[in-house]
Parts: C-alpha cells; structure tokens; sequence
C-alpha cells in the first residue's frame, strides 16, 4: 500500500511539472492575445475573456493529453467541468486586475502577469481532481497492472 501510495505522489509531482510547461505555453498564448486586445481596445477586462476563451480550449487538448494522459473519452460532461473550473480563476483574476490596476495603479501588463502566476497552482489541484479524473476502473487496473 506505502509503495503505491509513493509511486501516486511521483506520478502527482510529474504532473506538475508537464502541467507549468503545458501551462507557460498556454499562458505564452494567451498573454499575448491579452495583451494584443488591451492594446487594440484599451480594455483588460475584454482582454482577459479573450484571453480566457482560448485559454481554455488549449489547456483542456494539452493537459488532458500530455499532462494527466487521459484516456477516458471526451464527453460534454467532461468539456463542461474544464469550463467550470475556470470560473474561480476567471473571477480571481478579475477581482486581482480590479485592485491591482483601479485601486494600486498598477500597470495593466505586469498586473495581468502577476495574477496569472498566482492563480497558475490552483488551476492544477481544480483540474487534476476535478476536470481529469480518471474513472475507478481505468484506475484500478493501472494499479492492478504494476
């Protein structure tokens, strides 16, 4: 039991590492698109639901595939949990670029970069337990299987 217990939290940590590498890369993406609408409109609050609609597209085709390795099917259940779980980060980052930018006067970049960076480490828990979650049946047969 210790041993299968110890071989989960390996498995955990490598998947946190695929999913910050998975993770710059969408967030590379998606910077830019933010920063190209704030800086076509002006707006950040436009930019990050830009930024948002293609941020979860990418995230769920990278992380269910090179991230957590799912290979349950794709169902609207499971597409509908990954919308989900954006919502919290989404309203922790508008309420972080709320004060940052409109209360601090921070500048409109570097505040949307520090938000991102924070909220990065929740989004993992959210859709490792949450949006990926691997059936008890796939699970235990992988189990059974070492």
């Amino acid at each position: 039991m210790e041993k299968i217990n110890k071989k989960r939290l390996i498995q955990t940590f490598i998947e946190f590492v695929k999913f910050n590498i998975v993770g710059a890369i969408n967030t590379a993406i998606n910077y830019g698109i933010y920063a190209l609408v704030v800086f076509i409109s002006g707006r950040h609050f436009l930019g990050v639901c830009c930024d948002y609609i293609a941020g979860i597209a990418i995230s769920f085709i990278l992380n269910k595939n090179i991230t957590f390795k799912n290979k349950n099917r794709t169902t609207a259940l499971m597409i509908f949990k990954m919308i989900l779980s954006y919502v919290p980060s989404f309203l922790l980052n508008i309420l972080s670029l709320y004060v940052l930018i409109n209360r601090w006067n921070w500048n409109k970049y570097a505040a949307q970069f520090l938000s991102i960076f924070c909220i990065a480490y929740i989004s993992f828990f959210i859709q490792k337990f949450f949006v990926f979650k691997k059936e008890e049946r796939v699970q235990y047969e992988e189990d059974k299987n070492e």
